[in-house]
């Protein structure tokens, strides 16, 4: 299954970790923990020491409003 048709499988009731979030916005990892340092993105939900999850939710309204700027800007 390719990443496009992934997007529409984010459970709003999951919890993905950052490579997770990564692969299903088709960035690279520290693309992704660059947004989430830059503020461009929420910081996640610290779980663990070394655990940070974004919520399934969290994930379908960013790409919301990702899709949203793109059809603004283009």
């Amino acid at each position: 299954m390719n990443s496009e048709n992934q997007l529409h499988l984010i459970n709003p009731h999951a919890m993905y970790r950052a490579k997770d979030c990564a692969d299903l916005f088709r960035v690279g990892l520290s693309t992704w923990w660059g947004w989430s340092n830059d503020g461009k993105i929420e910081r996640g939900i610290k779980i663990g020491p070394r655990t940070t999850v974004w919520t399934g939710e969290y994930l379908l309204t960013l790409r919301e409003g990702f899709i949203s700027t793109a059809r603004k800007e283009g």
